[in-house]
């Protein structure tokens, strides 16, 4: 959304420039009187008269401005979103890891404690079976 905001203000701006330029162009040189080509405002070649050529120009670039504004507010608007979004994100991940963590010592504990309840289940000769065996696992 940022970049399309960014993009239509490069675009407004172009516009603006030119329209700045004809404005300059039609003050500069233009008789009152005379009929002006101009293809800025509505897109086709169409013919004004110095007053009024220079009024729609102005108009023109009063949007322009405008627009450029709004843009800019959008812009500002979204980037304050995604620090917003960018720092819960970063507080979501720190509150997974240390449910991770409390898990994994979860784990652990419960390993240790089916361990326990496996020994402590056996009877004397599956006991024996039983260390004879782990001590048969660490001797190879």
């Amino acid at each position: 959304k940022q970049l399309s905001l960014a993009t239509d203000m490069k675009k407004t701006e172009k516009r603006l420039h030119a329209l700045t330029d004809e404005i300059e162009r039609v003050s500069k040189w233009a008789e009152e009187g005379q009929k002006i080509p101009c293809d800025l405002i509505h897109g086709s070649s169409q013919f004004f008269s110095k007053k009024l050529l220079l009024q729609r120009l102005e108009q023109e670039r009063v949007k322009c401005q405008e627009k450029i504004a709004r843009d800019r507010v959008g812009i500002i608007r979204l980037h304050k979103e995604s620090e917003i979004f960018a720092d819960e994100i970063e507080k979501n991940r720190s509150v997974l890891n240390e449910r991770k963590a409390a898990l994994l010592l979860f784990d652990r504990h419960l390993a240790t404690l089916v361990k326990v309840r496996n020994t402590v289940s056996k009877q004397p000769t599956e006991l024996k079976r039983y260390y004879m065996a782990l001590w048969r696992s660490r001797r190879l």
